[in-house]
C-alpha cells in the first residue's frame, strides 16, 4: 500500500485494528478519538476507525499504536490501513448502521431506510457521514434516553459538541423551540447540517462551528437544559461555564465519560451548584443528569 494518499479525490485514512479483550472496548474507541479519529466502528473481530488524512502517515501511525499500548492491555494492535473516498466512506456507513430503538419513543435510523414504528415514535434519520453522534456508541444511547425523559416543550437547549447532530435533533423533535448546536469540528459539522436538513428542523436548529470555552455561553442567555457529550478531560472545565448558563432549576446532561471517572464529574458538578439526580451505565460509559439548585446559592460575606 502506498504511503501517500491520491490528490484527488480527497480521501480519508482508515486503519484497521485488532479488537481489544472484552471490556477495553471504551478504552480503545478513546484512545483512537485522542488521535484525532472521527469514527469508530466495529467491524467483526476488528475495529475500524477513520481520520483525516496525516502530514506523516509513519508518525501517525507510532503515535496510535503507543496510545493504544497506554490505554489498554494490547502489546500488538497490528494496525493495517487504506485510504477511502468519503463516497465510499458514506455508502459503508450507510450500510452498517442498523436502526434502533432507544428508549420508549426515539428510532434512528439511516437515510432512506424504513424502520418498524410505532404511532407516536420520534425518528431520526442520518445522512451518511464522518462524525460521532450515533446510537451504536453507549454514550449516545444514555443521552437519547436521558433527553427523552428530561425535554419539555418549549424548552431552550444547547448542545455541546454536537458531533453528528443526532443529540440536538432529537431535542428538537421532543419538542425543544430552539437549541444552539456548538461543534468544533468543520467535517462533523457539515455532516450535522445535512442531518438538520434531513429532519426538517432547520427552523429550531441553529448550528455553529465553534470552539467551546468556559466562558461561550455567556452572551447566548439562559437555557433550560445542556447536553454535552464530551469526554471528562474536555467535560470538566466546562462545567462552571455550563453551570452559569442554566436557568436554576434546570439541568445538565452529561455523558462521553468512563464509569470509573463518575466521582470526579460529581465533584466537580457539586462545587457549580449541579447535583446529580439521574445516572445509567451502559457499556461502561457513564451518563448522568444534574440539576442546578433552584436558588442562585450565595458567596458567604467575610466576616469583619
Amino acid at each position: 500500500m502506498s504511503d501517500d494518499p491520491p490528490a484527488t479525490p480527497p480521501t480519508w485514512l482508515l486503519l484497521s485494528l485488532q479488537a481489544p479483550p472484552p471490556g477495553e472496548e471504551i478504552l480503545l474507541v478513546e484512545a483512537m478519538r485522542r488521535v484525532g479519529a472521527r469514527a469508530v466502528e466495529r467491524e467483526g473481530s476488528r475495529y475500524e476507525a477513520i481520520l483525516p488524512p496525516p502530514r506523516d502517515l509513519d508518525s501517525l501511525l507510532r503515535e496510535t499504536e503507543a496510545v493504544i499500548r497506554a490505554s489498554t492491555s494490547l502489546r500488538d494492535p497490528r494496525i493495517s490501513y487504506r485510504w477511502q473516498s468519503p463516497a465510499a466512506w458514506a455508502a459503508e456507513w450507510g450500510r452498517t448502521l442498523e436502526s434502533r430503538r432507544v428508549g420508549r419513543r426515539i428510532v434512528v435510523a439511516g437515510k432512506g431506510s424504513e424502520p418498524p414504528s410505532d404511532e407516536g415514535d420520534v425518528l431520526i434519520s442520518l445522512v451518511p457521514g464522518v462524525g460521532f453522534g450515533t446510537a451504536e456508541h453507549g454514550s449516545t444511547r444514555g443521552c437519547l434516553r436521558l433527553l427523552e425523559e428530561t425535554i419539555l416543550p418549549g424548552d431552550r437547549i444547547a448542545d455541546v459538541g454536537a458531533g453528528s447532530g443526532i443529540l440536538a435533533i432529537t431535542a428538537a423533535l421532543l419538542g425543544a423551540s430552539r437549541v444552539l448546536a456548538l461543534e468544533m469540528d468543520p467535517h462533523a459539522c457539515a455532516a450535522a447540517r445535512l442531518n438538520v436538513e434531513e429532519n426538517g428542523v432547520g427552523d429550531r436548529v441553529e448550528l455553529r462551528e465553534a470552539e467551546v470555552r468556559p466562558g461561550t455561553l455567556d452572551r447566548e442567555g439562559l437555557f433550560d437544559g445542556i447536553v454535552a457529550n464530551l469526554q471528562s478531560s474536555i467535560l470538566l472545565p466546562l462545567v462552571p461555564g455550563l453551570s452559569r448558563a442554566i436557568s436554576p432549576g434546570k439541568w445538565l446532561i452529561a455523558s462521553g465519560i468512563f464509569r470509573g471517572e463518575r466521582s470526579q464529574v460529581i465533584a466537580v458538578g457539586r462545587e457549580s451548584d449541579l447535583h446529580l439526580e439521574l445516572e445509567s451505565v451502559e457499556d461502561g460509559w457513564w451518563t448522568a443528569r444534574f440539576r442546578r439548585s433552584e436558588l442562585p446559592v450565595e458567596t458567604p460575606r467575610a466576616r469583619s
